[in-house]
């Protein structure tokens, strides 16, 4: 699967100026997070229910694992007309506080690697 791409050409083409957004930066599927017990709760189910309720923005953030990172922000190309998939993960830190992180963090990381080589935990953990 390759990463969709956005380059800072493209920039010139948005408009410009203060907008506001719904957003929902911090939500779980089935399969990535152990708590999720609903299997209905897939990365395209989400995406798919957001785009339809109208928000423009969505983080998957799963704990401690990326496994939906990639294929939710390629799934999210569906509706880049309305709906913006920002790469999301929800990390313990040393002092068991949990942190959701999304953009800044994770989009660093995809632009200098492979997207097959992308892995910001060690398998097996959760």
């Amino acid at each position: 699967m390759t990463s969709p791409t956005f380059t800072f050409a493209d920039l010139d083409k948005l408009e410009v100026g203060a907008k506001f957004y719904t957003a929902d930066l911090h939500v779980h599927s089935f399969g990535s997070s152990a708590d999720v017990k609903d299997p209905a709760l897939t990365i395209e189910a989400i995406i798919d229910a957001a785009a339809a309720a109208g928000l423009g923005l969505v983080s998957i953030t799963d704990h401690n694992n990326d496994k939906s990172v990639l294929s939710s922000v390629a799934y999210g190309v569906k509706y880049a007309d309305k709906l913006l998939v920002l790469p999301g993960v929800e990390s313990r830190s040393r002092d068991l506080r949990r942190c959701a992180f999304s953009a800044a963090l994770l989009a660093r990381a995809l632009r200098r690697v492979a997207p097959e080589e992308v892995s910001l935990f060690d398998e097996g953990r959760t």
